[in-house]
This record gives C-alpha cells, structure tokens and sequence, in this order.
C-alpha cells in the first residue's frame, strides 16, 4: 500500500471520486495482466458478484455520507459520527473488494456501470477488452486511448 498522499482528504470518504481514492491508497504498481478474450469471460461470474458487493457498499455510503461530510467539516473541532465506525469499516470493505478486482488485473472505469476493461494483446500491441455488467460476455475491445466511445465489436 502507498503512503497517504497530502491530497488525500475526507471528500474522497464521501464518494464522489472513488476511483481517486482507490488510485491514491493502493496505486497501480502492479504489472499488468494480459488477458485472452476466454481468461476475461471466465472472470464474469466473479467480477459479478464483487460489483454486486461494492454496490451495496456504495448505497450504504451514500447514505451515511451527510453525517460523515457534517463530521469531516467539523473536525478540526473533534469531528466525530454516531455511525463513524461502521462508516470506516463500509469504506474498508470497499476498498478491499475494489482491490480484490484491481488484483485480477482487471482495471474498473466506471463504478456505477460496472464498466471495466481487461488488458489484452491484440495485432502485437495492448489494447483493452471492454465489458460493463449489462453484457452476457465480453464482445468489445477498444484501443487504450480510445475510451468507451472507440469501443469495436471482436
């Protein structure tokens, strides 16, 4: 795990920039996994199961998020939530499922899509396999700058 970054502040606890959290507390130090179009399909039933987790946590967050930003403005002052061990240990949970997918290799885009791309060798050149939890399977690649919107059927 990296160090705490000065950037780091409450409003990354509150969600409004998950993934800036997740990229400040643990990095991308890892080395990137190459997945083959079968490897990423055979990933589904988990990477399932772990957004359905990690939505869960995000509803519970979200809830809990105008007493933790009313304790977080008053820190200075002692802080302090009546749910504030429950709402650390919420955030721990996430952070850990969000690492268990980060540790396949599986990079996440978009959260509340379950929009996610796996690193993939393609022509001699990396590229992603591009697939959200609306999908059956992954059909789609896109080249690695080009984002969603450069999405190409396989």
């Amino acid at each position: 795990m990296t160090a705490l970054s000065p950037r780091l502040d409450a409003s990354y606890l509150i969600f409004k920039d998950p993934l800036g959290l997740i990229t400040t507390l643990v990095g991308r130090n890892h080395a990137m996994k190459l997945f083959t179009v079968e490897e990423a399909n055979a990933l589904l039933p988990q990477l399932r199961r772990l957004m359905l987790g990690l939505d869960g946590l995000k509803t519970k967050l979200r809830a809990m998020a105008p007493e933790a930003q009313r304790a977080s403005a008053h820190a200075i002052e002692g802080g302090g939530a009546s749910h504030g061990i429950e709402y650390a240990a919420t955030v721990a949970n996430f952070l850990g499922m969000t690492q268990e997918i980060l540790g396949l290799g599986v990079e996440i885009k978009d959260f509340e899509r379950g929009l996610c791309d796996f690193p993939h060798l393609r022509d001699g050149k990396v590229v992603y396999l591009c697939w959200q939890r609306s999908e059956s399977s992954v059909e789609w690649w896109h080249e690695v700058e080009g984002g969603f919107a450069g999405r190409q059927p396989l």
